[in-house]
């Protein structure tokens, strides 16, 4: 009896010890990625107008953004309120009405796992360090990711001055090398690009009591007197007062959108059927509820509607 009959016989009848090395027991967990900002990391996704933070609450997040540097600041509060478990990415709550891309998608490939980049604040040209990231996390698997969910733009309009927004110029470039650099260095990895959300929609809601309905010291509080005073989040979006400014910073957001979806195109054609386009994030109309405490984030169920609009618009299940 030959020694490679032996092994073979106990390999038999002893499944249990040799078939999952014989199977490739260390094969990785596939997993996807989301990249972006604050959006995709679900900051304040937990608050809404009609629910938000206590006043302690309120004073903690005043203190994080207001001590030290802005970009340490962010990071800060971004450590502090993200909720990647109520992304309409990567949502994983099972008590929330989120259905995320990851859980979709867990119905196809139930061992899916997931790595959260996507970081409040970051602009497009903060997509190099999330690239670096993703493949040092590939390096570091031995695998790349089955699917990456990408929203970012926002911030490079968002800002106190129009001399402090993106160019056209530098954001094509930025999206081109990162979506690039992704597919150029993965053989199967999908890519959905998501279409920056409409801010400028938000004006709608501007007379929105927020914490007159919860919290009596903040009765009276709209909005407006919120994107003026309180958070003055992207200046250049929500106020109004300068209305050529305005408009011209919304035609900038359009270009944005229109630059992703040329980019988009123009890789499918090497790339085919490894990454799309939706224009349903700029097109989902954002409700009062949908909106978190500050009036600029999504709210748990403005994720929500993210999640089952753009889900409607990607790869699966046709695309599996």
């Amino acid at each position: 009896m030959t020694r490679q009959f032996l092994i073979l016989i106990l390999i038999l009848a002893i499944p249990n010890l040799f078939l999952p090395a014989v199977l490739g027991e260390d094969t990785p967990a596939p997993y996807m990625v989301t990249m972006g900002d604050s959006i995709t990391a679900g900051l304040f996704a937990n608050y809404s107008i009609d629910n938000p933070p206590d006043p302690e609450t309120l004073t903690y997040l005043a203190y994080l953004a207001a001590v030290g540097p802005p970009k340490e600041s962010t990071n800060r509060v971004h450590k502090a309120f993200k909720r990647y478990d109520l992304s309409w990415a990567s949502g994983d709550n099972p008590n929330d009405f989120v259905v995320s891309h990851y859980e979709r998608l867990r119905e196809y490939i139930p061992d899916l796992a997931k790595l959260d980049l996507a970081h409040s604040g970051d602009t497009t040209l903060n997509l190099k360090k999330q690239v670096e990231s993703l493949f040092g996390e590939i390096k570091e698997r031995g695998a790349e990711p089955v699917y990456i969910v990408y929203l970012i733009g926002a911030n490079d309009l968002c800002a106190s001055d129009t001399k402090e927004v993106t160019t056209k110029k530098d954001f094509r470039k930025n999206v081109e090398e990162s979506l690039y650099g992704i597919l150029s260095h993965t053989e199967n990895t999908k890519i959905f690009v998501s279409s920056i959300p409409n801010i400028f929609s938000l004006q709608m809601h501007e007379g929105e009591e927020v914490f007159g309905n919860v919290v009596n010291p903040y009765a009276g509080v709209t909005c407006r007197k919120i994107w003026k005073n309180l958070i003055p989040v992207c200046k250049t979006a929500t106020d109004n007062g300068n209305k050529k400014r305005f408009d011209l910073m919304k035609m900038q957001l359009e270009r944005y959108n229109e630059i992703l979806e040329e980019t988009v195109i123009n890789l499918d054609k090497e790339y085919r059927d490894r990454i799309l386009f939706s224009h349903a994030a700029y097109n989902t109309e954002i409700l009062r509820n949908d909106l978190s405490f500050d009036c600029f984030h999504p709210s748990e169920s403005g994720q929500a509607h993210f999640a089952n609009e753009t889900w409607r618009d990607g790869f699966w299940p046709f695309g599996f």
